[in-house]
């Protein structure tokens, strides 16, 4: 219900500020519409699900990992598969951020 309604809430914000206007139905590609059933299936139904299944095996502090490293992974698909950069700046804020999971989950292990 949550995704639905944000979903709606930014359709309804979108038309509110006119990019209706700039849509045009028969402009999405076919690559889009694909794009865009991964998202659906995959990053929506497929990855709430298991997450809803890690909240409840393990400590919300572990399970709410996945919010720093998805990005970290989304960063490095996009050098692989579209060949965008990755800076050193990229770089250290990826390692701070995987820093900053170790020391999550160490935390949770030694405390329960």
């Amino acid at each position: 219900m949550q995704m639905l309604t944000g979903g709606l809430v930014l359709v309804i914000a979108g038309l509110l500020v006119g990019e209706a206007a700039h849509f045009s139905l028969a402009s999405v590609t076919l690559k889009s519409w694909l794009a865009w059933g991964y998202l659906v299936v995959a990053g929506s139904m497929v990855a709430y699900s298991a997450y809803l299944y890690v909240l409840n095996s393990v400590s919300p502090a572990r399970a709410s990992t996945y919010a720093y490293v998805n990005p970290i992974v989304a960063v490095f698909l996009g050098w692989l598969l579209a060949g965008e950069p990755i800076g050193w700046r990229t770089l250290a804020a990826m390692a701070l951020t995987l820093l900053a999971v170790l020391a999550i989950n160490r935390g949770a292990r030694t405390s329960g």
